[in-house]
């Protein structure tokens, strides 16, 4: 069978059931997300990065993507969304990972624009030189030429 880090790629979307690290309100919740990639296997642990969506309309500075009201349903988030890219990026061990049950929703992949947006404002600032490597091989998977 195969795994979630092996049929993911950089823009999609998914739903991660029953969720159980940090964040807001319950201890776990389901999740929507946007897969962002993976370190290589010479990394030793191995991590897997994405970026959680939120519905709360908190005081967000302007360094959020909005999936609002017309737009959400194409990337298949079932309520309008935005990304904080304020937020620190997710960082979890492979093998955890593959462990979740992951929803990949088949609607669109994140444009180009946008997975750019989220490297140039979000990972840059919280990810290693050599994690920001792994996220662009991750990138050119998928035709994104990242420099």
């Amino acid at each position: 069978m195969e795994t979630n880090t092996e049929r993911l790629k950089v823009g999609d979307i998914i739903l991660i059931e029953n969720f159980d690290m940090q964040h807001i309100g319950d201890i776990e919740k389901d999740i929507w997300a946007v897969y962002m990639g993976m370190d290589s296997f010479l990394d030793y642990p191995v991590l897997v990065y994405f970026c959680r969506a939120t519905t709360q309309k908190r005081n967000f500075k302007k360094n959020c993507i909005e999936f609002p009201e017309g737009k959400y349903e194409k990337y298949g988030f079932k309520k309008p969304c935005l990304l904080d890219l304020n937020e620190k990026p997710y960082k979890v061990e492979k093998e955890k990972f593959n462990t979740y049950n992951i929803t990949k929703i088949d609607k669109e992949r994140l444009p180009k624009d946008i997975i750019i947006r989220i490297v140039d404002v979000c990972l840059k600032e919280y990810l290693s030189p050599a994690q920001l490597k792994n996220i662009k091989d991750s990138m050119s998977k998928v035709g994104i030429n990242y420099k």
